[in-house]
């Protein structure tokens, strides 16, 4: 509310002169209603914002004005009721109360409509603010996605990969401002011209247009990129796995007296008996090279650290899985377990024979050598074998498994495979 200010007053009017000046007042507090009911001020509340600031600067001097013609009679009003007469007296109480409640109502006017104002203007400022954002940040991302269109409309894998977290941040933060620009758009739409409002009807289509696309080609490429990663990732994951394993056996097969021969001894038993199942994911990781090669979603660098990773793996394993049987006997005689290795050949001798000669024969090496060095060869591979047969018939032997117990058959039937695994992948 506007404060009176006070005056010095010269003369005291009459009791007729001072209900005169009061209802002069009233008149002009009527003047600036009619003021802040103006067309300017409520037709076009989004429009012209000058003028409507004009017009309530114009009210606002009115009412100041008035503010210090109210606060004399009020000055006045001691002195004037002195010279009144009873009737008089009543006459300008009942003038006075009506002018004090003209003046509250109407500074309350002044106050909602320029608060409304106001709030116009800053809903104004702010959804052009947010729309410039938006209409930026869609440039943006329409550009990063182009950068990964290849001539024939096919989509650079490396170069998406790259913008795609970019862009999905992007979107997720956006996605609000979006919300709130097209339900702000759709109420100052509502209250602009008919050309005005068509106009910002057809800019926010626009902007929803290319909004969808962004956001469709954004989710279309997370959920391509996310299924070739998975490969990926279920491909790397089973490398890894497989890695530490060797990694773990060659460190149980170190020679380094980190720890007591008997922890070596029980760490090499224990990985030993998982050699089938770790067979197993080579076994995989082979077999489904090539299909992980060939994936074009997956850059060259990728595949080509892939291919070395599995390279070095598999020899690697080729290592650990020969010295193993005669890194255990070392262990075992460390800790006075005596461990035999047959002398002669075992029962299935013959049979590796064949397959290491078979195995032997696909070998890419020259005819010449392959003669020369087959017989040596092929006596190390079947004692390495037989090794390896007689430390499985060891320890398998060692497992008594309870009958009825299916957990316990299961489990050592499992450990039996490690025979064929290995002679096959051997």
């Amino acid at each position: 509310m506007l404060v009176f200010k006070k005056k010095s007053i010269e003369t005291s009017p009459f009791p007729a002169e001072y209900l005169v000046e009061i209802n002069k007042i009233l008149l002009a507090v009527a003047d600036a209603e009619l003021l802040l009911n103006a067309p300017e001020l409520h037709a076009v509340i989004y429009e012209d914002f000058s003028t409507q600031e004009d017009s309530l600067k114009n009210v606002k001097d009115i009412l100041d004005k008035l503010g210090d013609q109210i606060a004399v009679i009020h000055e006045k009003q001691p002195d004037v009721i002195l010279e009144a007469t009873g009737s008089e007296a009543v006459q300008i109480g009942d003038s006075l109360t009506q002018l004090n409640a003209e003046w509250d109502r109407i500074n309350r006017m002044y106050n909602d409509r320029k608060c409304s104002f106001d709030k116009s203007v800053e809903e104004w400022r702010q959804f052009h603010c947010d729309l410039n954002d938006l209409s930026q940040w869609l440039a943006e991302a329409e550009g990063l996605l182009a950068e990964a269109q290849t001539p024939d409309v096919s989509m650079d894998i490396e170069m998406a990969r790259i913008h795609q977290q970019e862009l999905e941040e992007g979107v997720s933060s956006h996605q609000t401002s979006f919300s709130t620009l097209n339900r702000t758009g759709e109420g100052i739409i509502q209250k602009l011209s008919t050309s005005d409002g068509s106009f910002l009807k057809e800019k926010l289509a626009g902007l929803k247009k290319r909004w969808e696309a962004v956001t469709a080609e954004v989710m279309r490429r997370q959920q391509r990129l996310k299924r070739d990663n998975q490969q990926l990732i279920d491909y790397t994951g089973k490398l890894e796995e497989l890695s530490c394993w060797v990694e773990n056996i060659e460190s149980a097969q170190d020679e380094k007296p980190t720890v007591s021969h008997e922890e070596k001894l029980q760490q090499l038993m224990s990985l030993i008996e998982d050699m089938d199942m770790q067979g197993e994911k080579l076994q995989w990781l082979n077999r489904n090279e090539q299909e992980v090669l060939l994936n074009q979603n997956i850059s060259s660098q990728e595949k080509e650290c892939i291919s070395d990773r599995l390279k070095t793996l598999t020899t690697k394993w080729n290592k650990v899985f020969r010295e193993a049987p005669s890194r255990m006997r070392e262990l075992q005689a460390y800790v006075h377990k005596p461990y035999l290795v047959p002398q002669t050949k075992t029962p299935g001798y013959s049979l590796l024979q064949k397959m290491v000669l078979v195995s032997s024969a696909t070998e890419s090496v020259p005819q010449t050598q392959q003669e020369t060095s087959a017989p040596a060869d092929l006596d190390k591979t079947t004692t390495e074998l037989a090794d390896w047969l007689a430390l499985i018939d060891q320890m398998l032997k060692s497992n008594i498994v309870t009958v009825g117990n299916a957990e316990e058959i299961n489990r050592t039937i499992a450990r039996m495979k490690v025979c064929v695994v290995m002679v096959l992948l051997f």
